[in-house]
């Protein structure tokens, strides 16, 4: 693991650092489905270059790891803002003080968010801190051991790190397992086969200095026979993962740190129409402003029917018994009429909050709680874990006619 102190050919700076690349963006596409959009694309770029830019400047300069962690904290702050939060900068690239507070705070606290927000995920809300920071310290590091140590195969242990905190921060359903596996397992394979061919101590003798028809031939047939042995192996690869495919989702940190949504837990409201029908005839429980003309303010959807009783649908991700907390863009393909309504709360309590549509943003006024709930149905209405104290709540929704 000594460092190489000879000069670099030009054809290894180019090996070196396109098989880094590759290698990397193999891992951190993995992230495209906790995002779900090319939002992720910018985020990701911008750290790889970064990063491998970084490696590449510390080699050539032969600076220590100090001035590459330095180099690493300089380019997050000062570049953090045009690939990872735009929507704080100035036309989206100078940074401001609001820019500068959330990457100091999300070295630490971005990880949890996106864990702790259902996918997929806004980039408004600023999860792209985490794959722009993965890429950029993963690229950095990768980089510059393949520049620098004369055993490139320990590049390889912060490319495979970074694969492995991508499927355990992603979500259960991967993106493309068998893509990403050949594409990692092909180029590191080429790229270490090709790095101990052109090593100084392969190229001491010359065949072809010798009988070069000869070594032209076995130069021919140690091609042939790794190719060959690539096709076979990607073969393999994917017809065991047809045969041996998991029956389930993966286990991945979300699944630990957010456990599930009973709705059961809470009093169907149905139940709760029946009090208020009962006991509030003549009250206001709530009063709403902003709604259309022919709309309704649903309290609680229950769509399904056993021939006795009225219930929610308990079919995991998708139903009406699946819950997701509140965040940014939880309506992006919603159709209807964009408008916000303001719900003013008088004799209202039950946890269920009033919606009408697709709700795509909802602000509390005064003390209210930031844990709230959002059912995954057609019309998505969020609801609170517990009673809002707030006297009045602003929701941006799209409404059908």
């Amino acid at each position: 693991m000594n460092e190489q102190t000879t000069t670099l050919p030009a054809r290894r700076w180019l090996l070196d650092l396109g098989a880094s690349a590759l290698l990397l963006l193999s891992a951190v596409l993995g992230f495209w489905p906790t995002f779900g959009s090319a939002r992720l694309l910018p985020a990701v770029l911008g750290g790889l270059v970064l990063g491998l830019g970084i490696a590449a400047l510390a080699a050539w300069r032969r600076w220590g790891t100090l001035s590459v962690a330095g180099l690493v904290i300089a380019a997050y702050f000062l570049f953090g803002a045009a690939f990872a939060l735009p929507h704080t900068a100035i036309a989206g690239v100078v940074p401001t003080i609001e820019t500068f507070r959330q990457l100091g705070l999300g070295v630490v606290t971005s990880w949890k968010q996106l864990l702790t927000t259902v996918a997929p995920v806004a980039a408004s809300d600023g999860h792209l801190l985490v794959p722009f920071l993965l890429t950029l310290v993963a690229a950095a590091l990768t980089g510059s051991f393949a520049l620098r140590l004369s055993r490139p195969a320990w590049a390889l242990v912060p490319a495979a790190a970074a694969l492995v905190l991508v499927i355990a921060m992603g979500v259960p359903e991967p993106a493309w397992p068998v893509v990403q596996g050949l594409v990692f397992g092909v180029v590191a394979i080429v790229w270490l086969a090709v790095r101990q061919r052109w090593a100084p101590q392969n190229a001491a003798v010359s065949v072809g200095e010798v009988d070069p028809r000869r070594a032209a031939q076995m130069r021919l047939r140690r091609l042939i026979s790794g190719a060959t042995v690539l096709a076979v192996a990607c073969g393999l690869g994917v017809a065991a993962s047809s045969v041996a495919a998991p029956e389930g989702p993966r286990q991945i940190f979300r699944d630990v740190i957010i456990p599930p949504f009973d709705i059961r837990e809470y009093a169907s409201p149905l139940q709760s129409f029946r009090k208020y029908v009962r006991d509030h005839a003549d009250d206001a429980l709530f009063t709403v402003r902003g709604l259309p003309e022919g709309a309704r303010v649903r309290i609680g959807v229950m769509d399904e029917y056993n021939g006795i009783v009225y219930n929610v649908t308990d079919g995991g991700q998708g139903t009406s018994s699946a819950f997701a907390p509140l965040r940014g863009s939880m309506s992006a393909e919603a159709e209807g009429i964009p408008v916000t309504l303001q719900i003013e709360v008088d004799e209202y309590s039950a946890v269920w909050l009033p919606g009408a549509g697709s709700a795509s943003e909802i602000v509390f006024e005064g003390s209210a709680p930031r844990s709230c709930a959002a059912p995954r149905t057609t019309t998505r209405r969020p609801a609170p874990r517990s009673r809002p104290r707030a006297s009045r709540a602003a929701i941006a929704t799209r409404c059908r006619r």
